[in-house]
């Protein structure tokens, strides 16, 4: 009854579906020769898709992005945010992506999200109009498991260019709940780069009234106009 409470919480708690969308094939991730995106079978290093292995390894060098830490679970800002709040939440427990899950990490993508939830409710307590979607990249760029906490407001500088509206706006982004849904039901959590990677293609779509736009300034402009919906 708890886990169904949860998953239920993932579903609405984000003022907010957390997006949760078709799951996807249960693939393994593709390898594409010089594609930075396939983890690499150790932890650690230097390249820049270990960034955020230095969060789990030395978090006393990220005082002022970590919101809040538990054993289990580290917060934090995103360095790049594509909206006016913009956090992620990774485990400690070095898990490489969403492939490296079991079904006995249903309960972490609980706590996460419960964790997401309790950034929601305080962002909202001072702002009630803000909207949040939780969940994953399908192919993400960053070795170790983390989950977007994402306004869908998408008012942030750092958000220049179609990959990064489509990252976050088409199904590339995987609910939460689609996540959780799958582990439950046994199967792999695994999305065919191939199949996923052409979302990041697809035209600017505005998230709230879906119409369309040429190029990202006509689209940033537009998405003020959405400001009091």
């Amino acid at each position: 009854a708890a886990a169904a409470a949860a998953s239920s919480a993932m579903e609405d708690g984000c003022a907010a579906s957390p997006g949760a969308q078709s799951a996807g094939p249960a693939s393994p991730p593709e390898r594409l020769q010089g594609d930075n995106t396939a983890p690499s079978a150790s932890p650690g290093g230097f390249g820049w898709h270990n960034a955020l292995m230095d969060y789990l390894d030395n978090p006393h060098r990220h005082r002022n992005e970590i919101v809040y830490s538990t054993d289990e679970l580290i917060v934090v800002h995103d360095k790049f945010p594509k909206a006016k709040k913009h956090y992620l939440i990774l485990p400690v427990e070095k898990i490489d992506g969403l492939w490296a899950l079991r079904p006995s990490h249903q309960d972490l993508i609980l706590r996460m999200q419960k964790a997401a939830q309790r950034i929601i409710n305080k962002d909202m307590a001072v702002n009630p109009k803000l909207k949040f979607r939780t969940g994953f990249h399908a192919v993400p760029s960053l070795r170790q498991l983390h989950m977007h906490v994402i306004s869908q407001d998408f008012d942030s500088p750092a958000l220049k260019t179609k990959k990064h509206w489509n990252s976050f706006t088409s199904p590339y982004f995987i609910g939460s709940k689609g996540v959780y849904d799958l582990l439950q039901a046994g199967k792999p959590v695994e999305f065919s780069a191939s199949e996923y990677r052409p979302y990041l293609s697809l035209p600017l779509r505005c998230n709230v009234c879906k119409k369309t736009f040429r190029n990202m300034p006509l689209l940033k402009t537009h998405l003020r106009t959405h400001d009091d919906d």
